[in-house]
């Protein structure tokens, strides 16, 4: 059974996907596509930000993504996407 949360992408998300290369592109809009259908499916490699309210990270190989889930209103906003040592900064 798919959920299909909406994706809601920061203005400067679309700006960091740009600067990646093509290959880690794809998987990083692989790995969005798997969360939209399936957020926090044990296959996916999620862990809550500590030190924040509702933020978490998806872990990709050296990538990471930043996000925020709202459940009632089936919405993920995607806040910051990038290799692991610039993403935390």
């Amino acid at each position: 059974m798919a959920y299909l949360f909406a994706l809601k992408f920061h203005s400067s998300t679309k700006k960091q996907l740009k600067k990646i290369p093509s290959q880690d592109q794809k998987k990083i809009l692989f790995a969005l596509q798997k969360l939209k259908q399936y957020p926090f499916t044990p296959n996916l490699n999620i862990k809550k930000l500590s030190g924040t309210k509702n933020f978490y990270r998806l872990h990709t190989g050296s990538l990471r993504i930043i996000f925020e889930p709202k459940h009632k209103e089936k919405i993920i906003y995607i806040w910051k996407l990038g290799y692991r040592q610039n993403i935390y900064q």
